[in-house]
């Protein structure tokens, strides 16, 4: 029965992940509002590797791991897509007439 369930985990796991995984990521990256920073650091460990240099490399990962492994960070840096009277900006003002 083990047998069975692992055939069939292996057999249908696999092709739905490779199906999901790409999707997966295209969701992550289409819905950040500015990604820039984000690029620019990806940027920053390509040129780091390029040019032997492991320990800047290893830096600008970590940071790039951080900053996609936390939400907060990642929405501080990045933006928020909210609009209108929801926007973060709005925030820090306290009363309604303020924010027209």
């Amino acid at each position: 029965m083990a047998t069975f369930y692992a055939g069939v985990v292996l057999v249908l796991g696999t092709p739905l992940r490779s199906a999901l995984i790409n999707s997966f990521y295209k969701a992550w990256q289409y819905e950040t509002t500015m990604p820039d920073a984000i690029i620019k650091l990806c940027e920053a460990v390509v040129l780091h590797r390029q040019e032997v240099n492991t320990t800047g490399e290893e830096e600008c990962y970590r940071m790039l791991q951080e900053l996609v492994r936390s939400v907060e960070l990642h929405k501080a840096i990045t933006g928020s897509s909210l609009r209108g009277s929801l926007d973060p900006v709005y925030d820090s003002i306290r009363s309604d007439a303020d924010r027209a």
